[in-house]
């Protein structure tokens, strides 16, 4: 019986344990008021019953957990103590069953007990109290018991006591580091939360700056070129150090060009320049009319033209913004090359687009309201004359074209030039038909056509000067005799063919066949240069090029000679009566090199009967290389002072192979060699010293006699300069 009572004790225990955790849900969701029992057995009858009962079935429920959980531990008490109850083996045969339940029952207790730790303070004196009430209703039947089982429930209590101080101080201990890990874990997250505000209170900006605007001969005159410069982002910049250049036709992919001759110095910025947050600088030619006082902050006399390239470069030389416009470029900052802008335009320049834009849109740059385009009827400026031969007077005309299906009425239309005064407007009368022509003679509007840099303009009537119907600009000068035609793509060409009141006739454009150069050239070395071209018009071809280091030549076959090793960007024109085409190429031009070395070997500076073309001199390619010898030469001189230079006369394709001597003669350079001793050089292309040879008399001469060679002899045969005179006279000794 008390090992019956030992299992049943255990799983009521767990009951109380079931009953415990749902009274606490119950208490934390659901209050309610009445005293502990009453609410664990209210708990408990929820959980356990299906149908509704009375509160006594509740307290007869709890009567008998209370008694098994007496008979349990008095059995529990005699186990842990070592005594063994006899019972029948009939007994012990029914009571298997039980005591394998009394082993899950006790592992699962074990369980719940690691588990449940923290509330067994709380679940012993709920237990308490049930088994007290237990106690007190079966006291009149089993009295005898109770006193027995009083002494176990001591015992238990004790070592349930001693079990809880454990499981408390257990408890302690891992609540104690899983607070100390909870704090520090918070202690972290405040760090992290402190370091992102602190962060956030820091202000990130991308400073960058870049150039946001171009102006070339803007509408105050040709010295109204203007930078302006951007800082797109949220903090102050400074200037100091940085540094505007420009170069033509800038090339891919060598931005480090700009630091060297081949391009201009805009500006140096100073330790006063800089850019606030969302600010600007502005860089104005020095003269400048249009803007004021307090918009310039930079100025130097160097000019913007077409076909130019700009760089903005920081304190350390690195590349920061730039842009390139007009024609001959290689694209050489990956972004679009626009075309040349006109006066009264300027290049809009942002982070992501290169654009022709109004200078009238342009706070900075606004000089006159923006004129909008007509949008009636169009009429197209077609042709000019303002350079005919002979009487420009009577020479010059405009001719205009009506593309439409209507006839247009011009009366109140304005022709102009760029200044203010040249205006002409149409009277009554003049009507241009459909698809045709007027041609408006200088006699007509009264104004002088510019040879080159002018500007014509047609207004639409009744709006002088605020609606433009059309505008031609041309800056280079124009040929004699020729006109300037509208093409059907918009374009201008100029044209040797003048057609007054008929259709445009272009003449056919100048054709650059070929143009050859070495690939590889030299500092200090000549160049050569040749351009085959052709006319199919049958006009005599001019040619000009640009070497880009500010030297020019107008020969179809030429040479030149850079003074320095650096990439120069070259543009060739060839140009008929009328028009011009060109062609671009870089070179790169660098130091010769020093590992090319011809050296002397042998010297015959007075040969038998007479010198001339007798006289030699030995040399040999002591390098591993084969060295083409055009552009070599050979000094001789009495002494460093008097050498005089002797290109070698040669087939410019003549080479020496590696170890290989050639005999150099009169026939090959005009050399002379004293016959009192002297001084040789070896010049490279470039004009450095190979090799250099000193000779004197031979001893035991006056001077050096018929037939004597001055040899270097071999490591073998002891190193060293020698005079060879076995086929020297005895007769010549002193």
């Amino acid at each position: 019986m008390m090992e019956w009572k030992t299992s049943e004790y255990w799983r009521v225990t767990s009951y109380a344990h079931i009953i415990l955790t749902a009274l606490t849900v119950s208490i934390v969701v659901f209050p309610v008021h009445g005293t502990l029992a009453q609410e664990s057995a209210v708990a408990s009858h929820t959980e356990r019953s299906t149908v509704d009962g009375s509160n006594k079935d509740v307290h007869q429920e709890a009567a008998t957990q209370n008694n098994d959980k007496k008979s349990s531990k008095k059995s529990h008490s005699s186990v842990r103590e070592g005594r063994v109850t006899a019972t029948p083996s009939v007994q012990q045969s029914d009571d298997k069953a039980p005591q394998e339940a009394e082993r899950e029952d006790v592992e699962k207790a074990q369980e719940q007990k690691k588990v449940q730790g923290v509330s067994r303070s709380v679940s012993t004196t709920s237990l308490e109290e049930s088994q007290k009430e237990g106690s007190e209703e079966d006291e009149n039947t089993e009295e005898v018991e109770s006193e027995k089982e009083e002494d176990v429930q001591k015992e238990n209590s004790k070592e349930r006591g001693e079990s809880e101080k454990e499981s408390g101080q257990g408890n302690k201990k891992t609540n104690a580091k899983e607070g100390a890990k909870e704090g520090a874990k918070s202690a972290q997250e405040n760090s992290k939360e402190s370091s992102k505000k602190d962060h956030e209170d820091v202000p990130t900006c991308d400073a960058r700056v870049i150039i946001s605007a171009v102006a070339i001969n803007g509408a105050g005159g040709a010295g109204d070129d203007t930078v302006i410069l951007t800082n797109t982002g949220a903090c102050d910049v400074s200037l100091d150090g940085w540094r505007l250049r420009r170069r033509t036709r800038g090339q891919h992919g060598k931005i480090d060009d700009f630091s060297k001759k081949a391009s201009t110095n805009l500006y140096t910025f100073n330790t006063r320049d800089h850019i606030g947050a969302h600010g600007r600088y502005v860089w104005v030619r020095a003269g400048h009319t249009t803007l004021t006082a307090a918009d310039v902050r930079g100025g130097k006399s160097a000019s913007l033209s077409p076909n130019n390239s700009i760089v903005l470069l920081d304190a350390n030389k690195q590349f920061v913004d730039g842009f390139a416009w007009g024609t001959g470029h290689a694209d050489p900052f990956g972004n679009d090359v626009v075309r040349n802008p006109q006066p009264d335009e300027y290049i809009k320049h942002t982070r992501d687009s290169t654009h022709i834009a109004k200078q009238c849109a342009h706070a900075l740059l606004r000089t006159t309201p923006c004129v909008p385009v007509y949008a009636g009827q169009k009429i197209l400026i077609n042709e000019l004359v303002p350079n005919p031969a002979g009487d420009e007077r009577a020479g010059e005309y405009i001719e205009l074209f009506n593309p439409g299906r209507v006839a247009v009425n011009l009366h109140g239309w304005v022709l102009g030039d760029a200044s203010a005064s040249g205006r002409y407007t149409f009277p009554a009368g003049h009507t241009i038909a459909p698809r045709g022509f007027v041609v408006v003679p200088r006699a007509q509007f009264g104004f002088a056509l510019n040879n080159s840099n002018e500007t014509v303009t047609l207004w639409a009537p009744g709006a002088q000067e605020r609606l433009v119907v059309d505008r031609v600009h041309y800056a280079r000068s124009a040929p004699e005799g020729a006109s300037l035609n509208r093409t059907p793509d918009g374009r201008y060409r100029w044209s040797r063919h003048r057609t007054p009141g008929a259709v445009n006739v272009l003449n056919t454009l100048p054709r650059i066949e070929s143009v050859t150069y070495k690939s590889k050239l030299y500092k200090n070395v000549r160049a050569q240069f040749a351009v085959t071209a052709s006319d199919a018009d049958g006009e005599k071809l001019h040619y000009r090029w640009d070497f880009g280091d500010g030297h020019r030549s107008y020969l179809a076959q030429t040479s030149h000679t850079y003074a320095r090793a650096d990439t120069y960007h070259v543009t060739l024109r060839v140009r008929d009566a009328s028009e011009e085409v060109t062609r671009d190429f870089t070179v790169t031009v660098t130091k010769y090199p020093r590992t090319r070395v011809l050296k002397i070997r042998a010297i015959a500076p007075n040969p038998q009967g007479k010198d001339t073309k007798k006289e030699y001199i030995l040399l040999q390619n002591t390098t591993h290389e084969t060295i083409r010898l055009a552009g070599w030469s050979i000094a001789t001189g009495s002494n460093t002072k008097t050498l005089v230079n002797h290109p070698l006369r040669i087939d410019t394709k003549k080479k020496l192979r590696a170890g290989e001597k050639w005999r150099v003669t009169a026939d090959d350079a005009a050399i002379t060699l004293p016959n009192s001793g002297g001084v040789l050089e070896v010049r490279r292309p470039d004009g450095s010293v190979a090799h250099r040879v000193t000779y004197d008399v031979p001893e035991g001469y006056k001077s050096i006699p018929d037939n004597a060679v001055y040899r270097k002899r071999t490591k073998r045969d002891g190193g060293g300069w020698v005079w060879d005179l076995s086929h020297v006279s005895a007769k010549k000794a002193k």
